[in-house]
């Protein structure tokens, strides 16, 4: 008997921890502190972050088709933070006034080999290839 509880917990032990967080429903996060683990925000559902977080390396945030995912708070990565997209995604940064024009830089964490098609305020780069995106426009909403 003694021989199987050890051996349970041997098992117990060596098994890799799951931190994974499914939001299917509207969600405030308004606090202070770390993010780690998988996330992952369902369709319908809207995943706000107003409170200041630090993003542990290997963090991973899902955001399926027909949700939403609003950032009004700070998120600190630990690491160099990445952007995957998996198809066609909308990504919206809303930002105050800015200035009269400027210059909106996307730099991607890995070239991107294959053409795609960026828009920003209605106007499409098509078939876009490289490492870094410059668009130059008015800054006013």
């Amino acid at each position: 008997m003694r021989r199987a509880l050890i051996l349970t917990l041997i098992i117990l032990i060596g098994l890799p921890i799951a931190n994974a967080t499914q939001i299917s429903a509207d969600t405030e996060d308004s606090t202070s502190g770390t993010l780690s683990g998988e996330y992952t925000v369902e369709s319908g559902a809207t995943w706000t972050v107003s409170g200041d977080y630090d993003i542990e390396k290997g963090t991973t945030v899902t955001i399926e088709d027909g949700a939403t995912m609003v950032i009004s708070g700070s998120m600190i990565a630990v690491a160099e933070p990445m952007l995957n997209l998996a198809g066609t995604a909308n990504v919206l940064v809303d930002v105050d006034y800015l200035g009269e024009q400027g210059v909106l830089r996307i730099e991607f964490a890995d070239e991107i080999l294959y053409g795609i098609d960026i828009e920003i305020n209605n106007e499409t780069t098509e078939d876009w290839t490289g490492t870094q995106f410059d668009w130059n426009g008015s800054l006013r909403r």
